[in-house]
């Protein structure tokens, strides 16, 4: 296994846990520092077709593939070890005479998998087919430390499973070999694995790309070369005709009879119809389990392929290992008073077929069933054998006998995650003998009422549906009573027990009756000071103590599976009536039961469950979500709903009477209040229930739980919202309670009553239209309410003068609350409101403090609410403001002229409103603020604002510019003038090399590296540029092509590829003047990510650049034409593309526009330093670079409220420059340059360049 990938990987890879789940693609695996190691481009593996212990895999249903020298073990199991697995006994190891491969033959069918296809050594070459490879096994597992570099043992043959992926595997004659490789390899893969001892006959899969499944390659033989990085492994190819002929050796023909020749007879040593017969080979033992693995090696499969009929048992049948197949519809009953069984290897029923059973099986013995088609359990009495089923649906209709007795099944175990059991009533088996093992099946209750103390279970595979459409089926889940304890005595002759059993000891040394509680399977004598030891839990002398005790321990259970069924199906009621105050029911894996849940009594927890990991493992961070719905959930009088972690939930919610209801995670302190956290690891029974506290940045990271659906409370009930976002409308009494903790999140959905509301700092309670849903007003009434740094979201329509209402009706304490209030208008709307729309009404002597209007940010705008606060009829209010007075009334119409002159004074007067406007205007932008090196910001009319008076939309607002906002949007995109001038400023580079140097014109390529900043923004960039030039006497020209990539990070983030392509021309005469052009194209391709107030998700912009440069100067050349100083000046001109951006609430855009750049500038070159290399020279160089921003392109920032424009900014700077260049060997030279730049707006801290030119 590859040193620096967790070994939790390849366990989980091996045992299909964790993200490595069956049929998962596109799998990301990273390192153990956190880099990714590859990514696995194929649907994972399913490794349940391998035994437990790994070393064969199912290729039919009753044979396995392995290796001839494994030939110590007689037993397999499938499912990792999973509970309620079968045993499958070797009956013939079924050697291939000059191969190390063998296919044992077992028992029984296996019901925990389907068996897997294979592909022989010479089909394997198709290496455009078979593409991918993987492998797992349980050898001694072993790993390269990373520090020591040394081989590391971790563990031992035969403890756990890893797996992993194989490089394309070279195939030789009769097996194929592949090579493991270190992780610094350019080809090694994800989960590179070899095998190790103990990895014999352990399967190599491969993925068939034109069937699209995974198939058997080969079982792993030996073993050579270098350990740990060099290591080959080879396997053995599957042997085809080898297996054909084994099972062919071990099949009768086929049983094809005809539906005109009547019934068909199953005597003792044949078949027979008509006058056809048919052999048929058993074991003459009552039951397999009796006969030698010779004589059920004897016993052959059978099929019945023909019309299909009746099949008549003339006596009891025992076909040993064989198989049953039906392929066509039959019914097999018992002879008249034979009571005829049938035992066997197993039943297959074909897809889309049926068979009536009317026959029992024996004590001692399971009934294998597989195939996709219907066995229907129809026979008399009591069936003493049990039934194990992974495929297909079994329907249990057992019937009674003459004294009433019936039982189907003597236990009911259903594994591998395909089939369906049907009841057809409630008395076919009882239900503590019902097991759900590997991967599971669907238990159908068909509309009948079955009550589990608990549900038999090993993983989230156990599913209870009712897909009876006419009949609803009931679930009760009753848990344990005092009645199921019942006390153990001290065995001497045989010490053993089952764990967490209760025993009985009297005491001769305290004359006192005491108890114990088993610890481990095998015990010895009882300590006897009354204390507790690894073997004993000392319970004290109370019996009633001891069973409580251990009652607790028993009604705290977790079920991982689901509830109901997603797809079309009937109603199911679950009612939960588990005994004791300490009783938990948690339920992890979801439900969706189109009925009600019911909780009876104890708590009931719906969560989500932890992602199961390969040796039990539960990361704290890595769990499922579970949805649970119901039309109800009704908690009865005392007990506790609660809505744990990692759960949705839609269903109603009636509390019964002093009951408890809690939604999602919170941090009281009281444990009555706290969430309970619950799980089991699949594959034991042992339930971990915890009440965690998370710290602050736990809580964050935490996803909160989701409600929806009404709640009503009864007496003296208790809700508690935690981390939850709570959909629906509450009802209450008036002695209920109901919390609010940070991050609890209220959207109502209809008027709601509330007697006694706390709410914590950062809880939320919104009143506004849930999503996808039309506002109409709601109302919230509080009888008390106890509240700091609640925020409650609010609307009102001044169309209709209605808004959405909060009642305080008698108390309200508390302090720092927001009021978040939507006005809902339209643009062009008008409206002339008369009288206030009362938002918030709280009691006299309500603070006017007590809840705020903060500003709600829209585009680039703030707008603040034209609330008030008013005292009225003894009440606080919180009022959207009228605009208008009524006109009026003429004196003819009016009854009482004087009530328009006695207004009352406390009226707030037209004075106040214009007062309140003036207050909150928008403010001089502030000179840290104002436009930066002269540019000129060009507000539109929109931005003031607008009269309150006109009823428009911003008549309900205090309007401002979200200046911070603006401000950094703007700088934002600046970035694509940094970039385009970072390129502009670099255009004569190889014209001023050349010209003192021309012998090293030719092909060149150099790399760049470069930190900028401008205005609180960090740009990184690094660049590639190749081209060809060439120097023909004074004239040089060349052409040029270059690749920028790089990100702009500040308050906001710009990801930037440049690529352009060009031409340069020079010109110089003797004299020592020189002119200097170039011409480019730039295509430039930003990502911007904006601040996601603007809510443009999508910041894609393109830019097309066309420059054209010239540049013109006097070189002098002094010191013996080793030191050249030239002056110059320069000019460019460009032509960019604008581009525009949108989301619903703003646009962003940048106009074409024609910039140009001016420099003046100074470069120094000399030569001769070094007298073992005159040819090197070092230059340093000055220039101004002149840009103004109003040539480059206006910014256009807008949204509803107004449109502001903003030239560019000034690129005014100094750039210097510092290098060396010179010949690093025969026809190549080497150029090293670093520049920088400051005095403007935009600065390059530093820009690293490294070229290097070969001549022709």
């Amino acid at each position: 296994m590859r040193q620096d990938i967790n070994l939790q990987d390849y366990r989980d890879f091996g045992e299909n846990l964790g993200k490595y789940a069956v049929g998962n693609t596109d799998v990301d695996v990273y390192t153990t520092d956190g880099a990714l190691a590859g990514t696995l481009n194929f649907p994972i593996p399913d490794f349940g077709v391998v035994v437990s212990l790994g070393y064969a895999t199912l290729i039919s249903p009753s044979y396995v593939a392995g290796v001839t020298h494994n030939g110590g073990y007689k037993t397999v199991t499938f499912g990792n070890n999973a509970k309620y697995s079968t045993s499958y006994t070797l009956i013939n190891r079924n050697e291939e005479g000059s191969l190390d491969f063998h296919t044992p033959r077992l028992n029984k069918v296996v019901t925990e998998t389907a068996a897997i296809s294979y592909v022989t050594g010479e089909e394997l070459r198709d290496t455009s087919r078979y593409i991918y490879y993987a492998r797992v096994g349980t050898g001694t597992q072993k790993q390269v430390d990373a520090e020591t570099q040394t081989v590391i043992q971790l563990s031992g043959a035969y403890n756990y499973r890893t797996g992993g992926t194989i490089l394309s595997p070279d195939f030789s004659t009769n097996r194929l070999t592949w090579t493991t490789l270190s992780p610094d390899d350019p080809n090694v893969t994800a989960l590179d694995i070899g095998a190790q001892g103990g990895d014999s006959g352990s399967p190599v899969l491969v993925y068939d790309n034109i069937d699209k499944i995974w198939k058997l390659a080969g079982v792993t033989a030996t073993i050579s070369g270098t350990y740990p990085y060099g290591l080959d492994t080879h396997s053995i190819y599957i042997q085809d005709a080898f297996i054909q002929q084994l099972i062919a050796a071990n099949t009768d023909p086929d049983v094809t009879d005809s539906s005109n020749d009547g019934t068909i007879y199953w005597g003792a040593s044949d078949i027979t119809q008509g006058t056809n017969s048919w052999e048929w080979h058993g074991v003459d033992t009552l039951l397999p389990s009796e006969a030698t693995n010779e004589a059920l090696d004897a016993s052959k499969d059978l099929r019945f392929n023909g019309d299909g009929g009746t099949l008549l048992l003339a006596q009891s049948v025992n076909m040993g290992a064989g198989k049953l197949q039906f392929s066509n519809n039959y019914q097999v009953i018992s002879a008249d008073g034979a009571n005829s069984s049938w035992t066997g290897g197993g039943i297959d029923v074909d897809a889309d077929k049926t068979v009536q059973w009317q026959v029992n099986g024996l004590a001692g013995d399971d009934l294998h069933k597989i195939g996709a088609g219907t066995l229907y359990v129809n026979a008399t009495g009591i069936n003493g054998g049990g039934l194990n089923t992974g495929d297909g649906t079994v329907v249990l209709d057992q019937q009674a006998d003459a004294d009433g007795n019936k039982q189907a099944f003597s236990s009911v175990t259903l594994v591998s995650g395909r089939p369906t059991v049907v009841l057809n009533d409630a008395e076919q088996v009882a239900t503590e003998h019902i097991f759900f093992g590997y991967r599971g099946g669907k238990l159908d209750l068909n509309g009948n009422s079955l009550s589990f103390k608990q549900i038999n279970h090993t993983d989230s595979g156990a599913t209870l549906v009712n897909h009876n459409t006419t009949q609803a089926a009931i679930l009760n889940l009753t848990g344990y009573s005092s009645a199921d304890v019942s006390f153990q005595t001290f065995s001497e002759s045989n010490p053993r027990g089952t764990v967490g059993s209760i025993y009985i000891y009297p005491n001769p040394y305290t004359k006192e009756t005491e108890y114990f509680q088993l610890n481990e399977s095998s015990y010895w004598y009882f300590p006897t000071d009354k204390s507790s030891t690894a073997i004993w839990t000392y319970l004290g002398t109370d019996a009633s103590a001891a069973i409580d005790y251990r009652l607790a321990q028993l009604n705290q259970t977790v079920f991982r599976g689901f509830l109901g069924d997603s797809d079309s199906s009937g109603v199911l009621n679950v009612n939960v009536d588990t005994p004791g105050s300490s009783a938990i029911t948690a339920l992890t894996g979801g439900m969706d039961l189109k009925g009600n849940l019911a909780v009876s009594q104890g708590t009931v927890l719906l969560s989500g469950q932890p992602v199961p990991h390969a040796g039990g493992l539960v990361e704290d961070d890595d769990w499922a979500t579970a949805l649970f719905s119901a039309n109800q959930i009704a908690v009865n009088e005392g007990s506790t709903l609660q809505v744990g972690e990692y759960a949705q939930v839609q269903a109603d919610i009636v509390a019964g009477d002093s009951s408890q209801v809690m939604l999602g995670y919170n941090t009281s302190t009281s444990d009555t209040d706290k969430i309970w956290r619950c799980y089991s690891v699949i594959n034991t029974d042992t339930t971990t229930c915890s009440q965690p506290v998370r710290s602050a940045t736990e809580l964050a990271a935490l996803t909160a739980s989701t409600v929806s659906g009404n709640i009503t409370l009864g007496d003296n009930t208790s809700l508690y919202l935690g981390k939850v976002n709570y959909e629906g409308a509450i009802s209450s009494t008036t002695t209920s309670t109901m919390t609010m903790n940070s991050g609890a999140y209220w959207q109502l959905t209809g008027n709601s009553s509330v007697s006694y509301l706390k709410a914590l700092p950062g809880s939320t309670i919104s009143l506004l239209a849930a999503e996808g849903t039309t506002w109409s007003p709601a109302e919230l009434t509080v009888d008390s309410l106890d509240a700091t740094g609640l925020s409650i979201s609010l609307a009102a329509s001044p169309a209709n003068e209605q808004g959405d209402r909060v009642t305080i009706v008698n108390t309200a304490t508390g302090s720092s609350n927001t009021l978040d209030i939507s006005v809902l208008t339209t643009s062009d709307e008008s409206v002339q409101l008369l009288n206030d729309i009362v938002l918030l009404d709280a009691p006299a002597g309500t603070a006017h403090d007590y809840f705020t209007v903060p500003s709600v940010a829209s585009g680039f705008s703030l707008y603040t609410p034209d609330y008030r606060v008013i005292e009225k009829d003894d009440r606080v209010q919180w009022v959207l403001a009228h605009n208008a007075e009524a006109e009026p009334e003429s004196p003819a119409e009016s009854e009482d002229a004087s009530i328009a002159e006695t207004s009352p004074e406390a009226e707030t007067p037209a004075e106040s409103e214009d007062a309140s406007v003036a207050e909150t205007s928008p403010e001089p932008e502030s000179p840290a603020e104002s436009e930066d090196a002269g540019v000129a910001e060009i507000p539109a009319e929109a931005e003031t604002p607008a009269d309150p008076t006109d009823g428009k939309p911003s008549g309900w607002f205090t309007i401002r510019d979200n200046k911070p906002l603006v401000r950094h949007t703007r700088l934002l995109l600046a970035s694509r003038q940094y970039v385009f001038s970072e390129a502009i400023s670099q255009l004569h580079g190889r014209a001023s090399l050349l010209r003192n140097s021309p012998e090293k014109s030719g092909d060149w390529v150099s790399v760049e590296h470069g930190k900028g900043r401008f205005e609180g923004f960090k740009v990184n960039q690094q660049s590639l540029n190749l081209g060809w030039d060439t120097v023909q006497g004074q004239q040089m020209f060349g052409f040029n092509a270059g690749y920028t990539m790089g990100k702009t990070k500040g308050n906001g983030q710009v990801t930037h590829h440049l690529a352009s392509a060009g031409a340069d021309y020079s010109w110089s005469s003797p004299a020592g003047w020189f002119i200097d052009t170039a011409a480019r194209y730039m295509h430039l391709s930003q990502d911007l990510t904006f601040d996601p107030l603007l809510g443009i998700h999508h910041g894609k912009a393109n830019s097309h650049i066309l420059s054209g440069s010239v540049k013109s100067g006097y070189q002098f050349a002094v010191d013996q034409h080793s030191l050249f100083i030239s002056t110059y000046i320069g000019l460019t001109g460009s032509h960019l593309s604008g581009y525009r951006l949108e989301s619903n609430t703003a646009q962003v855009g940048l106009s074409s526009s024609t910039p140009y750049f001016a420099t003046a500038g100074l470069e120094v070159k000399k030569g001769g330093l070094w007298r073992s290399n005159s040819d090197v020279m070092v230059t340093a160089g000055i220039e101004y670079q002149y840009s103004p921003g109003k040539a480059g392109s206006s910014l256009t920032l807008s949204d509803s409220q107004s449109r502001r424009e903003f030239a560019a900014l000034s690129d005014n700077r100094y750039r210097f420059h510092v290098g060396t260049e010179g010949k690093i060997a025969d026809k190549w030279s080497l150029e090293m340059k670093a520049r920088s730049s400051v005095g403007g707006t935009f600065r390059t801290d530093y820009s690293g360049i490294a070229g290097v030119n070969y001549r022709f």
